[in-house]
C-alpha cells in the first residue's frame, strides 16, 4: 500500500515548448482519497410529431472524484497542464495503475501561511462507458480476446443469463 496517489503524464508529440520526442514524462504525487463513483448520461435526439422524445444517441459514463489535502499553487499548475496530455496514468494507493480520461481540476483557493494553496477536486473517468446509437455495434473477436483473466463476459438469451470468467 502506498500513502499517496501517483499521476504520470506524457504526450505523443511535443506540446508547446515541452520536448516529448525523447520520452519525457512528468510525475507528481498527491495526498488524497477517491470518493464514491457517480454516473453521467448524455442524450441526443429529437421529438416526433406526438411530442415524444426519440433518442438517437445515448452515452452512460462512470466518473470518479479525488479530494486532496491542501496543495501548493505550483502543483495545481502541473495538474492543470496534465489535462492537455495524450496519456495520463493514475497509480492508486493499492498499486493498481489505470489510464484516466476527461480530467477536470477544481481548486478551492485558500491563502494560508503566506501562500496560495487549494483543496482540489479532480474528476475523471477510466473509459467505462456505454454508447447506444441507431446502429448495431456487435463485439468483434479481437475485442472479446482483449478481456483479461479476471474479466467476466455476460451473455443472455430469451431464458438464461450466464456469466463466464476468462
Amino acid at each position: 500500500m502506498n500513502k499517496y496517489l501517483r499521476f504520470e503524464y506524457w504526450n505523443e508529440c511535443d506540446l508547446g515548448y515541452i520536448y516529448y520526442q525523447g520520452g519525457q514524462h512528468f510525475i507528481f504525487y498527491i495526498d488524497g482519497d477517491i470518493t464514491e463513483p457517480f454516473h453521467e448520461e448524455v442524450e441526443d435526439g429529437q421529438e416526433n410529431g406526438d411530442g415524444t422524445f426519440i433518442p438517437t444517441y445515448r452515452k452512460g459514463l462512470k466518473r470518479y472524484r479525488i479530494r486532496t489535502t491542501l496543495v501548493p499553487d505550483y502543483l495545481i499548475d502541473a495538474m492543470q497542464r496534465m489535462k492537455l496530455h495524450d496519456h495520463i496514468e493514475l497509480t492508486f494507493k493499492s498499486g493498481e495503475i489505470e489510464q484516466i480520461y476527461n480530467v477536470d481540476i477544481e481548486p478551492e483557493w485558500v491563502f494560508e501561511k503566506r501562500l496560495w494553496q487549494a483543496l482540489v477536486t479532480i474528476t475523471f473517468d477510466m473509459d467505462e462507458k456505454v454508447i447506444v446509437s441507431g446502429c448495431c455495434d456487435n463485439l468483434t473477436v479481437e475485442q472479446i480476446e482483449r478481456f483479461t483473466a479476471d474479466s467476466t463476459f455476460i451473455t443472455a438469451d430469451e431464458t438464461d443469463i450466464t456469466a463466464d470468467s476468462f
